[in-house]
């Protein structure tokens, strides 16, 4: 089982590898304009994700909206994937 500060490190490394951003702030919005991650970047990003962490990434959207695309609300979607029920 991952620990929160696992998944966090482990988003925050595959967004620096597949964008080279490194400095992300907790509740920054990983889609806002600003940062400008090209949508087809969160394909590798996800895919980087399920492989490190062994879970379905994509079904974090099964029950949250776009508001999910924080470093730490993501973190806290995956957690809860680690924890069904």
């Amino acid at each position: 089982m991952n620990s929160k500060e696992v998944i966090e490190n482990t988003i925050r490394d595959a967004v620096k590898d597949v964008t080279g951003i490194t400095n992300l702030e907790k509740d920054a919005s990983l889609i806002d304009r600003e940062l400008a991650i090209i949508p087809a970047c969160f394909l590798y990003i996800f895919d980087i994700l399920e492989k490190k962490l062994e879970l379905p990434v994509y079904n974090i959207f099964k029950d949250h909206t776009f508001e999910v695309m924080t470093v730490e609300n993501l973190t806290n979607a995956l957690f809860e994937l680690e924890m069904p029920g």
